[in-house]
């Protein structure tokens, strides 16, 4: 799926997922790796940031990422992103990706 996110500079970065079937149930993300990656080109292969997701809720597929607001003093610009989900059988699932755009902010 594309999505664009937009974030400001300095906020704590908070993102949740919930891996579904195609039918909306949840899939049991025991043993997963789900991982947030940004680049500033999607050609490039130095990684601005790579986190792992926490997994929250594993039969349930629930996920979090807290990247701390120091983490995310980022140029003001737009990147691009994936989340990636690599189950217990190594099957790699991209599951979000696009733009990653950092805005301004006024209180810092």
């Amino acid at each position: 799926m594309i999505q664009d996110i937009k974030h400001t500079r300095w906020d704590t970065f908070i993102r949740s997922v919930r891996i579904e079937n195609e039918d909306g149930t949840p899939v049991d993300i025991t043993g997963s790796t789900i991982t947030f990656s940004i680049k500033n080109s999607i050609s490039d292969t130095i990684y601005i940031l790579n986190k792992t997701f926490n997994i929250t809720d594993a039969e349930n597929g629930k996920a979090e990422i807290l990247i701390n607001w120091n983490e995310m003093e980022l140029e003001l610009k737009s990147y691009y992103y994936d989340i990636q989900w690599i189950d217990i059988n190594w099957i790699i699932t991209t599951i979000l990706k696009w733009r990653f755009t950092i805005l301004y902010d006024i209180t810092n």
